[in-house]
Parts: C-alpha cells; structure tokens; sequence
C-alpha cells in the first residue's frame, strides 16, 4: 500500500506594540499584544495627565512671579507639547495596528480557501492503492471511496477471498463479485437459477449452447409437456447444435411404414432411424428460429446439402403440413421446385395408408415411401433405399 503525506500550511500573523516577532516561537508574547481596552486605557492616562499639567500651569502663571516660575512654565509648555507628540504618535500606532489586524483577517479568509482547494485537490483516497488484488477504486463524494472488486474477491478492500464462488460454482455462467457481493452471471437468457442451474433442454441446439455437450450421441431432451424423450444430435456439422429428425446410412431398416409408425416414429438412432412426427411438431411448434438441413452423400462420396429457414409443421389436424423458409446450399432447392406439381412446400404429409398428397394415385403407396408428396415429388429421402448404382425392387 502506497501513502500519501501532505503538507497544510496555515498562515497567522499578531500584532505587537514594538512589531518584534520573537525568534524561538515565531509570535508575539502575550504581555506585548495591544488589545482595544488597552489602548483605551493608555489614550485616557495621557489625556489626563495633559490636563493635570495645564492645572499646575494655572497655579504657576497666577500664584507666583519669580524667574524660577517663568522657567517652570516653560517645562511645563514643553512637557505639553512632547506629550502632544506621544498622544499623536500613539494614535498612529494605534490606526496602523488596526491596519494590521484587518489585513490580517483578509489573510486568513484567502489561505482557508487556498487550503480548501488544495485538499480537494489532493486528498484523493484512490491515490493511496486502497483495493487489494486488482480492485478498482472509484472516490466517493465524501471523500470516502469504494472498491469494486474481481471475480473471487470481496471486501471493503477486495482483501478476503469469496469462498462461495469456489464452494458454490455457477454451472452454466460466471460468478463475480460485485460490491462485497457474489452473484452468477448466467450464459444465456434462457438460464436461471441463483447458480444458473436451470436451463431448458427442448432440442440439441440448448444442450450444444446452454450445456456445453460437444458429442454426436443420443441425449435426453423435454418435450413442452415436461416429457422427456431421446434425441440424436450432431454437435459437430456446421457450428454444431443439430436435432437430427430422420438418418439413413444403409437399407437396413426398411422406410415403408405406416401413419402410425411415422407418428411416432422407428428405428435405431445410432443407425437409420425417423424421429416421429409428433416429436418434430413438438420440436418446432411456436418457434421461429428453426433451420432445417439436409445432409447427402452418392456412392462416389460426393456431398451437398440443403438448408430453409423458418421450418416448422402444422399439428396432426392440418396433417403435418410442412413449412419452409428460404433456401441456402449446392444441392438444389427441391422443397421449391421450379414445377410447382412437384414442390414439397406446404403440402401434407402422406403414408402408404393415409393419402393426403394433390396426385390422383397414392404417391407414397406407389413408391413404397412417405413424405410431404404434392404430384408427386421432386425429393424422397424416405424413398427406396440403393446400395449401388443398379436399382432394383428388392431394396427398402
């Protein structure tokens, strides 16, 4: 901790008979200071004994006639005359004293204001490095100050280590402290909780952002319900974050299901699998920051991909129409297709035994499929599944 010394100078000066300022103090001595009843007192004792002259002056000049007497006379006409002089001298004295004291009152008045300024000026508590480990001292207008202090540390002076941002961690955010006070700073405004310990878990974008889980694997999400239900997620393609609804990596699970089946979906998650229709309506409904992406590969390992945003479905009464945004990729917008007979946008779904497409056949019964068929399709991920360039009927 730094110090700061400072020097106040005050100033005062006393008024003395004989102006002598004695050399061991610096002030005149008490016997020697003039009040104002003691000039009085000295004024009155000369003009008294003025007037006891000019009464022997009369006894002189009436009552005697010798040469002595003339000589007497003239003393005392002497006397008078250096007793005028004494009487006018003093009176000087007197004024210039008076001069002193007034002068010296203005002098005290500047200097209290000199020194007034001087410690607003300097008597800064900040300058003194009062906040320990990094604190930031900021000077109050009392002349008081107030350490804000870093993260961990807490205090008047930032000098006592907050124990509860050790034994008590912010889960999903930062602790600080902030005027002797700890509190979590969360991540995200969807997290909660004195120790950001409450974020919600609807999809594998929360758990990527607000979680911090990094793994493509299948996680627990909540449905809006308060349900809990699995979800497969890729933490890794595109910035991560992605709840994948449908996957197939072989024809090893056979596509051609039912509405039922596609309702509630099937298959295995860590291979081919379709999440449910009820789900991704769950997953979407009343949200508006949903991007859908398609993923694909042909047998040459060549890839593209599509993406829309603003995807969502309509609930089981309009069929789970299917809603997109614009389109961003290299594989073709087929959702949007340039023939409208074909574009996928707001169409139904449809299942081998539950038509709802615009064709005069069953586009999903006739292709061993389903999806949001118009007449019919311009895209069929969940159609024929092909292991090789030659097609054939007995695939899935």
């Amino acid at each position: 901790m730094r110090c700061l010394l400072l020097f106040l100078v005050y100033v005062k000066v006393a008024s003395c008979i004989e102006y002598e300022v004695h050399k061991y103090d610096g002030t005149c001595k008490m016997d020697e200071v003039v009040l104002d009843s003691k000039s009085f007192e000295i004024s009155s004792r000369l003009q008294d004994y003025d007037i006891t002259l000019d009464l022997i002056a009369k006894m002189f000049g009436t009552g005697f006639g010798s040469p002595q007497t003339g000589d007497i006379l003239k003393q005392i006409s002497r006397l008078k005359n250096e007793t005028a002089e004494v009487k006018k001298l003093f009176n000087e004295l007197t004024d210039e004293m008076n001069k002193i004291t007034s002068d010296n009152m203005k002098l005290e008045e500047q200097l209290s204001v000199i020194n007034a300024t001087i410690k607003d000026q300097l008597v800064d508590p900040c300058l003194a490095e009062p906040c320990y480990n990094d604190g930031i001292c900021l000077r109050n207008k009392d002349n008081s100050f107030t350490c804000i202090c870093k993260n961990g540390w807490t205090g008047k002076t930032c000098d006592t280590e907050l124990l509860d941002c050790l034994t008590e961690p912010c889960l999903l955010g930062s602790c600080e402290a902030r005027f002797g006070v700890h509190q979590c700073v969360c991540n995200s405004p969807l997290i909660t909780g004195k120790l950001c310990d409450k974020a919600p878990k609807r999809d594998c974008s929360d758990l990527y952002t607000l979680w911090n889980y990094t793994m493509d694997q299948t996680y627990t999400v909540t449905e809006p319900d308060g349900s809990l239900t699995l979800a497969r997620c890729d933490m890794t393609t595109d910035g991560g974050g992605w709840t994948v609804f449908q996957r197939r990596v072989d024809n090893s699970t056979s596509f051609n299901r039912n509405w039922d089946e596609y309702r509630k979906g099937f298959g295995d998650m860590n291979k081919n699998f379709w999440w449910g229709l009820d789900h991704l309506r769950n997953f979407t409904k009343d949200r508006k920051d949903i991007i859908l992406r398609i993923d694909m590969q042909d047998w040459e390992g060549n890839k593209a991909f599509a993406e829309y945003n603003n995807f969502s479905i309509g609930d089981i009464t309009d069929f789970y129409s299917l809603h997109v945004g614009g389109y961003r990729g290299n594989a073709g917008d087929a959702f949007n297709f340039e023939w409208e007979n074909f574009a996928h946008n707001g169409m139904r779904f449809s299942t081998p035994d539950m038509d709802n497409d615009k064709s005069l056949t069953n586009c999903a019964e006739l292709y061993k499929s389903a999806f949001w068929f118009n007449n019919c399709f311009s895209a069929d991920p969940n159609g024929l599944y092909y292991n090789n360039k030659q097609y054939s009927d007995n695939t899935f």
